[in-house]
């Protein structure tokens, strides 16, 4: 995510985005940065707008177009060098200066390519971002994302915990610590992630069926009930979301709802949307942000 202060001259632009208007967004990033190519964060948030459109590839190529413009302003020696070394010099030049903008910029392509199911790649850019700046939150959280990927849970909960030390408003921290909680069999240790969550965000809906899924577990079948009939009302193509409420009707004993539930349940796609994702869920898609 970019902050305001880095994004001053671009006022129309974040605008847009912030509204969802992402090709006025994009048509207004690519005027201003014909204007003047070497505006780094101009780079990023236009990155930033083909993630949300959901075009990743892009994304990612935007991202190694910010960072090669800031290798050439940080470290000229680099200009007409192939990227690679570019990239690798301007890593040690971060590293020796902590400069935060690359680490973040790493940060964001990774989430770019683990949307694109690139983890190998998406690795190599965290553990890039964790070498210039070890306490960098999102970086960490996305590290979690990686290894839980790979069954290495513990090691996840692990990275998960450390991004909340240093942010604990991390909202993808967040969700992987309860997450993984949740996979131990320790619902109660992940309720409290998950009502922090939907506290910071109540628009993630995925967010509220972890909540519901943790009741559940707890036998707090009229809490259950509570949050995951939200998840369906936020997003009727929730399908986990009717299959968890078919499970708490019938913990509840009231047969036909369960078969209510069960019934829309069967006639929901497997591939059918699971509402608007702002973090990374059940598909590892979330939106990227401007504050």
């Amino acid at each position: 995510m970019l902050e305001k202060n880095e994004l001053a001259d671009f006022k129309e632009g974040v605008a847009y985005f912030k509204n969802g208007e992402y090709s006025k967004a994009k048509e207004y990033f690519k005027e201003r940065l014909q204007e003047n190519p070497w505006h780094v964060n101009g780079w990023s948030a236009l990155a930033l707008v083909h993630f949300n459109e959901g075009n990743f590839a892009e994304s990612v190529r935007v991202f190694d177009k910010a960072i090669g413009f800031y290798a050439r302003l940080k470290c000229p020696s680099v200009t007409g060098k192939p990227f690679e070394e570019q990239e690798r010099e301007l890593v040690r030049f971060c590293k020796e200066s902590r400069d935060a903008f690359l680490a973040q910029a790493y940060t964001m392509k990774a989430q770019a390519l683990i949307n694109m199911n690139r983890d190998d790649d998406a690795e190599k850019c965290v553990d890039l971002a964790l070498s210039i700046d070890p306490w960098h939150s999102y970086a960490l959280a996305w590290k979690a994302d990686l290894l839980i990927h790979r069954g290495k849970e513990e090691e996840g909960l692990k990275s998960a915990r450390m991004a909340l030390k240093y942010d604990p408003k991390n909202t993808i921290a967040l969700f992987y610590k309860g997450k993984v909680l949740l996979d131990m069999r320790k619902p109660g240790e992940a309720l409290p992630c998950f009502e922090r969550l939907v506290e910071l965000d109540p628009d993630e809906v995925n967010g509220w069926f972890y909540l519901g899924a943790c009741c559940y577990e707890l036998r707090k079948g009229g809490e259950a009930l509570k949050y995951v009939s939200r998840v369906v009302e936020m997003c009727p193509t929730h399908k986990d979301g009717w299959y968890l409420k078919s499970l708490v009707h019938k913990a509840l004993g009231q047969k036909d709802e369960f078969e209510k539930c069960l019934y829309r349940y069967s006639q929901v796609p497997v591939d059918a949307p699971h509402g608007k994702a702002t973090i990374a869920t059940i598909d590892r898609g979330n939106k990227q942000t401007i504050h």
